[in-house]
């Protein structure tokens, strides 16, 4: 595995390690993931995914032959094998034998971020007889394979999230149109994310938000930074996301000069949806 994965984290912490090693790419390719598996009856069983489909929802755009990149392909390919190499634990609920009946019992599960089987578009049927054994890889040693489709499926730590699947999915599906190339738009998936998986609710500071959305504070152009945090709130807001949010205290005005700490101190108050707050 990723030298850089620790062996487990929680739910909590599990997208802050995809956003952390993968960049917000691969939190879009969980999410579109997440998102096609809470569409289906069956939530944990795998969907089958093309590699182009993946691409162009994130609106990358094609080669002028109508087709991606074999790298952008592989590029995405290692982005399913990164989250499949991350575990999850998470509690659950077991009924266990208990004298003549049976009884609840608290236990905690690891399962995969997402369970993957990969296919790749070179014919492996033809090899020679007696020649060296190549098996498909999402990326083989010598770059060769190019991915074609995915199978994939999300791990047993999601069931609380299966057990709402039509509020979540429609959170899903206006998370993973968001274009990680845009700051603004960056900015609120990463914000979405702290309020599904880390409860972010109520009333907290702008720098704690921030850090829980793992978005640092930029050197320079600080007022463009907090020009797109507000901007974020705002798609937000108007895709029903969370209800709202407003500045609480904020008839202070920032000093013209040195303001950022004394922003990163001001209070921001949001309510998340009954889509957020059921996740």
């Amino acid at each position: 595995g990723d030298p850089r994965l620790p062996a487990s984290v929680n739910a909590e912490e599990a997208w802050n390690l995809v956003i952390q090693v993968g960049g917000d790419e691969a939190a879009q390719t969980l999410l579109y993931v997440m998102a096609r598996c809470l569409s289906n009856d069956s939530p944990l069983e795998k969907v089958r995914i093309h590699v182009n489909d993946s691409l162009s929802f994130r609106g990358l755009r094609r080669h002028k032959s109508g087709d991606y990149r074999p790298e952008q392909k592989r590029a995405e390919a290692r982005r399913f094998r990164l989250l499949s190499d991350i575990w999850v634990t998470a509690r659950d609920t077991v009924e266990i034998k208990s004298g003549r009946g049976t009884r609840k019992k608290q236990i905690n599960v690891t399962s995969r971020l997402i369970e993957v089987a990969v296919e790749s578009e070179e014919d492996f049927t033809s090899q020679k007889v007696g020649g060296p054994i190549r098996l498909p890889a999402i990326v083989s040693a010598d770059g060769n394979d190019v991915p074609y489709a995915v199978r994939a499926g999300i791990g047993e730590w999601a069931k609380p999230y299966i057990e709402t699947p039509d509020s979540v999915k429609k959170m899903l599906h206006k998370l993973v149109q968001y274009d990680v190339n845009i700051d603004a738009q960056r900015f609120a998936m990463r914000f979405a994310l702290a309020i599904m998986f880390r409860r972010v609710s109520g009333a907290v500071t702008i720098g704690e938000l921030l850090q829980s959305a793992r978005l640092p504070i930029p050197e320079r152009r600080a007022d463009k930074f907090k020009e797109n945090v507000e901007d974020a709130f705002e798609l937000l807001a108007r895709d029903g996301l969370i209800a709202g949010w407003r500045y609480e205290g904020s008839d202070e005005q920032l000093p013209l000069t040195r303001w950022v700490n004394k922003w990163l101190q001001w209070t921001i108050v949001f309510e998340p949806t009954a889509a957020a707050l059921s996740a």
